[in-house]
Formats: structure tokens, C-alpha cells, sequence
């Protein structure tokens, strides 16, 4: 894929919490960015991944910017809101997807630049 997306058709995991039914396209994986740099990213990495998300490499308009709830400034984050782990692993415990609203860590009014020009 274009985009830098480690996406595929397929819903990852054991677990559906992390995905979405889409009219004609079925069950589809929910995408998440957390920049590499990230303290515990990997750990966050695999939660995600085990419970049907997926990781792309770039924040676009349809992914969701995850951050360590402690500290989320000064990691590479694009344009807009930026939510906590908490969101994730809160989620996974009750075994459903809960309102992200609840866990925004802060909406960056300017962040890196997207790869691509316009």
C-alpha cells in the first residue's frame, strides 16, 4: 500500500474489540499511529494488534494518534488529538470498544508534516 500501512484485509488477533463493521466491506482492523519513540509502544504494539487493530506507519484522517498517558508532548505527532493508552487497555478489559472521548490527551493544533505534498 501506498500509504506506509501494515494493513491487510484480514482481522488480526483473537480478539474483535479494536474493529468496525463496514457496509460492503465487512469486518475491518481500526488504525492507530504511536510515534517509534514511544516508551512502551512495543507492549501497546502487540495489545492492539491482539485484539484486531492494526498500526500504520503515517497519521492520516481515518487513524487514531496514541500516546503514554504520563507524557505525550515532545514525541513526533501529526495535526490533530492525540489519546491515551488508557483507551486501549481499558477497552480490552471490559471487551468492548468504549467512547474515546473520555481519554483525549491533547489536540495538537500543529504537529510534523505529512509525507506527501498536495
Amino acid at each position: 500500500m501506498e500509504t506506509g500501512q501494515d494493513v491487510n484485509n484480514e482481522v488480526q488477533g483473537s480478539s474483535t474489540i479494536l474493529t468496525e463493521d463496514i457496509p460492503k466491506y465487512g469486518t475491518v482492523s481500526l488504525l492507530f499511529f504511536i510515534p517509534e519513540a514511544v516508551k512502551d509502544r512495543d507492549t501497546m504494539v502487540e495489545l492492539i494488534k491482539e485484539n484486531g487493530g492494526n498500526i500504520v506507519q503515517f497519521h492520516e484522517c481515518f487513524t487514531y494518534q496514541l500516546g503514554p498517558p504520563d507524557n505525550a508532548k515532545g514525541y513526533g505527532y501529526y495535526q490533530g488529538p492525540v489519546y491515551s493508552f488508557q483507551w486501549i487497555i481499558e477497552s480490552v478489559e471490559q471487551g468492548k470498544l468504549l467512547p474515546k472521548e473520555n481519554y483525549m490527551l491533547l489536540n495538537f493544533q500543529s504537529g510534523i508534516d505529512f509525507p506527501f505534498r498536495k
